[in-house]
Protein backbone atom coordinates (compact mmCIF):
# COMPACT_ATOMS: atom_id res chain seq x y z
CA UNK A 1 0.00 0.00 0.00
CA UNK A 2 1.50 3.40 -1.59
CA UNK A 3 -0.66 6.65 -0.05
CA UNK A 4 0.46 9.52 -2.48
CA UNK A 5 -0.72 13.26 -3.30
CA UNK A 6 0.72 14.93 -5.91
CA UNK A 7 3.08 13.44 -7.45
CA UNK A 8 1.17 10.90 -10.07
CA UNK A 9 3.40 9.64 -12.80
CA UNK A 10 6.25 10.60 -10.63
CA UNK A 11 6.27 8.13 -7.78
CA UNK A 12 9.37 6.09 -7.37
CA UNK A 13 8.22 3.30 -5.15
CA UNK A 14 6.52 1.80 -7.49
CA UNK A 15 8.75 1.31 -10.29
CA UNK A 16 11.13 -0.96 -7.79
CA UNK A 17 8.55 -2.92 -7.36
CA UNK A 18 7.16 -3.56 -10.47
CA UNK A 19 10.41 -4.24 -11.30
CA UNK A 20 10.48 -7.05 -8.68
CA UNK A 21 7.34 -8.69 -9.86
CA UNK A 22 5.53 -7.60 -6.47
CA UNK A 23 2.05 -5.60 -6.17
CA UNK A 24 0.99 -2.91 -5.19
CA UNK A 25 -1.62 -0.21 -4.89
CA UNK A 26 -1.54 3.53 -4.52
CA UNK A 27 -4.30 5.48 -1.85
CA UNK A 28 -4.87 8.64 -3.35
CA UNK A 29 -7.40 11.63 -2.76
CA UNK A 30 -10.75 11.61 -4.22
CA UNK A 31 -9.16 15.19 -6.40
CA UNK A 32 -6.41 13.36 -7.70
CA UNK A 33 -8.03 9.79 -8.68
CA UNK A 34 -8.04 10.68 -12.20
CA UNK A 35 -4.45 11.58 -12.63
CA UNK A 36 -3.44 8.42 -10.97
CA UNK A 37 -5.61 6.25 -12.81
CA UNK A 38 -3.97 7.86 -15.91
CA UNK A 39 -0.93 6.56 -15.16
CA UNK A 40 -1.70 3.07 -15.40
CA UNK A 41 -1.75 2.60 -11.28
CA UNK A 42 -4.04 0.36 -9.28
CA UNK A 43 -5.58 2.55 -6.73
CA UNK A 44 -7.77 2.96 -3.80
CA UNK A 45 -9.44 6.42 -3.26
CA UNK A 46 -9.87 7.82 0.32
CA UNK A 47 -13.13 9.37 1.21
CA UNK A 48 -11.82 13.15 1.84
CA UNK A 49 -9.47 15.24 -0.16
CA UNK A 50 -6.34 17.06 1.88
CA UNK A 51 -6.80 16.03 5.33
CA UNK A 52 -2.89 15.09 5.34
CA UNK A 53 -0.74 11.53 5.82
CA UNK A 54 -1.84 10.54 9.33
CA UNK A 55 -5.68 10.44 7.91
CA UNK A 56 -4.46 8.55 4.68
CA UNK A 57 -2.49 5.77 7.10
CA UNK A 58 -5.15 5.50 9.29
CA UNK A 59 -7.43 4.92 6.54
CA UNK A 60 -5.02 2.53 4.72
CA UNK A 61 -4.80 0.29 8.32
CA UNK A 62 -8.58 0.47 9.13
CA UNK A 63 -9.43 -1.15 5.39
CA UNK A 64 -6.74 -3.50 5.74
CA UNK A 65 -8.26 -4.89 9.08
CA UNK A 66 -11.98 -4.47 7.46
CA UNK A 67 -10.27 -6.76 4.64
CA UNK A 68 -8.81 -9.25 6.88
CA UNK A 69 -5.38 -9.22 5.42
CA UNK A 70 -2.87 -11.31 7.44
CA UNK A 71 0.28 -8.64 7.17
CA UNK A 72 0.79 -6.10 4.66
CA UNK A 73 3.60 -3.53 3.36
CA UNK A 74 2.87 0.84 3.70
CA UNK A 75 5.66 2.19 1.77
CA UNK A 76 6.07 5.75 1.37
CA UNK A 77 6.05 6.34 -2.39
CA UNK A 78 9.23 8.13 -2.67
CA UNK A 79 11.68 5.34 -2.30
CA UNK A 80 14.46 5.36 -4.85
CA UNK A 81 16.46 1.58 -4.12
CA UNK A 82 16.55 -1.34 -1.95
CA UNK A 83 19.73 -3.10 -1.03
CA UNK A 84 21.55 -5.59 1.74
CA UNK A 85 24.46 -4.51 4.10
CA UNK A 86 27.32 -7.10 5.11
CA UNK A 87 30.62 -6.71 6.76
CA UNK A 88 29.74 -3.04 6.50
CA UNK A 89 29.52 -2.53 3.07
CA UNK A 90 26.12 -1.99 1.17
CA UNK A 91 24.98 -3.42 -2.11
CA UNK A 92 21.72 -2.35 -3.92
CA UNK A 93 19.71 -4.76 -5.16
CA UNK A 94 15.72 -4.72 -5.82
CA UNK A 95 12.49 -4.75 -3.90
CA UNK A 96 12.35 -8.24 -3.00
CA UNK A 97 14.74 -7.19 -0.33
CA UNK A 98 10.95 -6.40 1.42
CA UNK A 99 10.36 -10.71 1.48
CA UNK A 100 13.98 -11.62 2.65
CA UNK A 101 13.52 -8.51 5.88
CA UNK A 102 10.03 -10.65 6.62
CA UNK A 103 11.83 -13.43 6.57
CA UNK A 104 14.63 -12.54 8.85
CA UNK A 105 12.85 -10.87 11.48
CA UNK A 106 9.86 -13.32 11.70
CA UNK A 107 12.08 -15.93 14.00
CA UNK A 108 12.47 -12.82 16.41
CA UNK A 109 9.03 -12.46 16.36
CA UNK A 110 5.96 -11.94 17.02
CA UNK A 111 5.91 -8.09 16.52
CA UNK A 112 3.77 -5.46 15.28
CA UNK A 113 5.67 -3.62 13.03
CA UNK A 114 8.58 -4.36 10.71
CA UNK A 115 11.04 -2.37 9.23
CA UNK A 116 14.11 -2.06 6.92
CA UNK A 117 16.99 0.58 7.87
CA UNK A 118 17.66 3.43 6.18
CA UNK A 119 20.58 3.32 3.55
CA UNK A 120 22.97 5.75 5.36
CA UNK A 121 22.67 3.91 8.30
CA UNK A 122 22.73 0.15 7.39
CA UNK A 123 26.41 -0.13 7.19
CA UNK A 124 26.83 -0.06 10.77
CA UNK A 125 23.46 -1.50 11.98
CA UNK A 126 23.00 -4.71 14.44
CA UNK A 127 21.62 -7.05 11.90
CA UNK A 128 17.92 -7.13 13.43
CA UNK A 129 17.14 -4.00 16.59
CA UNK A 130 14.34 -4.79 18.37
CA UNK A 131 11.57 -1.73 19.49
CA UNK A 132 12.86 0.83 17.19
CA UNK A 133 10.90 3.70 15.28
CA UNK A 134 9.50 2.02 12.18
CA UNK A 135 8.86 4.71 9.46
CA UNK A 136 8.31 4.96 6.00
CA UNK A 137 8.91 1.14 5.08
CA UNK A 138 7.08 -0.60 7.46
CA UNK A 139 4.95 -3.88 7.27
CA UNK A 140 1.86 -4.43 9.81
CA UNK A 141 1.25 -8.02 11.27
CA UNK A 142 -1.95 -7.24 11.36
CA UNK A 143 -2.83 -10.34 14.57
CA UNK A 144 -0.68 -8.33 16.54
CA UNK A 145 -1.88 -4.42 15.70
CA UNK A 146 -5.40 -4.97 17.88
CA UNK A 147 -4.22 -2.21 20.38
CA UNK A 148 -2.79 -0.07 17.83
CA UNK A 149 -4.03 2.98 15.55
CA UNK A 150 -3.10 6.09 13.95
CA UNK A 151 -3.86 9.40 16.14
CA UNK A 152 -5.70 11.37 13.69
CA UNK A 153 -4.68 14.42 16.18
CA UNK A 154 -1.20 14.40 15.07
CA UNK A 155 -1.00 16.15 11.73
CA UNK A 156 2.63 14.64 11.33
CA UNK A 157 5.30 13.00 13.62
CA UNK A 158 2.57 9.65 13.33
CA UNK A 159 4.97 7.03 12.60
CA UNK A 160 7.11 8.12 16.13
CA UNK A 161 3.03 7.59 17.67
CA UNK A 162 2.36 4.01 16.57
CA UNK A 163 5.66 3.03 16.69
CA UNK A 164 5.51 4.21 20.75
CA UNK A 165 1.68 2.20 20.80
CA UNK A 166 3.31 -1.23 19.20
CA UNK A 167 6.00 -0.71 22.18
CA UNK A 168 3.94 -0.10 24.97
CA UNK A 169 0.52 -2.00 24.07
CA UNK A 170 1.15 -4.36 21.50
CA UNK A 171 4.08 -7.13 20.07
CA UNK A 172 6.75 -3.60 19.47
CA UNK A 173 8.40 -3.28 16.44
CA UNK A 174 11.66 -4.89 14.75
CA UNK A 175 14.00 -3.47 11.95
CA UNK A 176 16.10 -4.83 10.18
CA UNK A 177 20.10 -3.24 9.40
CA UNK A 178 20.76 -6.15 7.02
CA UNK A 179 18.16 -5.03 4.46
CA UNK A 180 17.95 -1.40 3.63
CA UNK A 181 15.92 1.30 1.40
CA UNK A 182 17.00 4.62 0.50
CA UNK A 183 14.48 7.66 0.16
CA UNK A 184 14.42 10.87 -1.61
CA UNK A 185 15.09 14.03 0.39
CA UNK A 186 11.01 15.28 0.85
CA UNK A 187 12.08 18.78 0.27
CA UNK A 188 13.48 18.66 -3.06
CA UNK A 189 10.57 17.36 -4.83
CA UNK A 190 7.02 18.82 -5.08
CA UNK A 191 3.74 16.78 -3.22
CA UNK A 192 3.86 14.38 -0.95
CA UNK A 193 4.09 15.64 2.37
CA UNK A 194 6.25 18.83 1.47
CA UNK A 195 3.77 21.48 2.10
CA UNK A 196 3.20 20.45 5.46
CA UNK A 197 6.69 20.28 6.34
CA UNK A 198 7.37 23.74 7.82
CA UNK A 199 8.81 25.25 11.34
CA UNK A 200 6.12 26.33 12.78
CA UNK A 201 3.77 22.94 11.71
CA UNK A 202 7.13 20.84 13.13
CA UNK A 203 7.34 22.45 16.54
CA UNK A 204 3.44 22.55 17.36
CA UNK A 205 3.21 18.88 16.64
CA UNK A 206 6.24 17.52 17.68
CA UNK A 207 4.70 19.39 21.24
CA UNK A 208 1.68 17.38 20.69
CA UNK A 209 3.93 14.33 20.42
CA UNK A 210 5.89 15.21 23.92
CA UNK A 211 2.43 16.22 25.74
CA UNK A 212 0.90 12.80 24.59
CA UNK A 213 4.84 10.75 25.88
CA UNK A 214 5.85 12.87 28.20
CA UNK A 215 9.33 11.63 29.59
CA UNK A 216 9.58 10.01 26.50
CA UNK A 217 10.17 12.15 24.08
CA UNK A 218 11.09 16.20 23.76
CA UNK A 219 11.63 18.54 20.67
CA UNK A 220 15.07 18.71 19.10
CA UNK A 221 16.76 21.40 17.48
CA UNK A 222 18.73 19.69 14.38
CA UNK A 223 19.97 21.15 11.47
CA UNK A 224 17.27 24.30 11.44
CA UNK A 225 14.67 22.07 12.13
CA UNK A 226 12.87 20.56 14.70
CA UNK A 227 13.45 16.85 15.12
CA UNK A 228 12.28 14.51 17.76
CA UNK A 229 14.52 13.20 20.39
CA UNK A 230 13.89 9.98 22.03
CA UNK A 231 15.10 9.13 25.70
CA UNK A 232 15.88 5.45 24.98
CA UNK A 233 16.13 4.17 28.31
CA UNK A 234 12.20 4.10 28.89
CA UNK A 235 12.30 1.89 26.01
CA UNK A 236 13.42 -1.65 27.84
Amino acid sequence: MIPSKGRAGKTKTDKLLCKAGLHYCFVVEPQEQALYADAGHQIMVLPENDQGITYSRHWILRQMRKMKYERFWMLDDDIECFGEAEDGKTTQTDARVLLKAYTQLQSYGPASMYSLELRQFAWSSKEVQRDKIAMQCVMFDLQHCQNIDYDLRLKIREDYDISFQAIFKDKGTLKSGKYYYGIADMKSQAGGMSGWYNAETEMHETWKLCRKWPKLVEPLQKDGRIDVKINWSKIK
